[in-house]
């Protein structure tokens, strides 16, 4: 993915603000926590701690479904004081972060 039409986010988030005012930013990251995709006002260096620490909260509900027979993770929200935090399946072996 070398192109920045399939490495910008902008349009997802701007999207999303419309339909949820406050989404501050978006990154497409490999389920390893590589980033792949983010939105343009997020920059490269905090865009892949964002995803490092999307694939680690992922990665907890992913274990507990093998370990208990759950299937798969559909979404992970953590709730902060001041934001929410949320990460959902982005295609096979990819997660979207909000």
């Amino acid at each position: 993915m070398t192109s920045s039409a399939s490495t910008d986010l902008d349009w997802l988030r701007r999207e999303l603000d419309q339909r949820l005012p406050g989404v501050r930013s978006a990154t497409l990251l490999s389920a390893d926590g590589l980033l792949i995709a983010r939105c343009r006002s997020l920059p490269r260096p905090e865009a892949e701690h964002l995803c490092a620490m999307s694939a680690a909260l992922y990665s907890l509900p992913r274990g507990a479904g093998i370990r208990f027979a759950g299937r798969g993770v559909r979404q992970v929200v953590l709730e902060l004081d001041d934001a929410v935090f949320f990460v959902t399946a982005g295609g096979p072996n990819a997660c979207l972060s909000l």
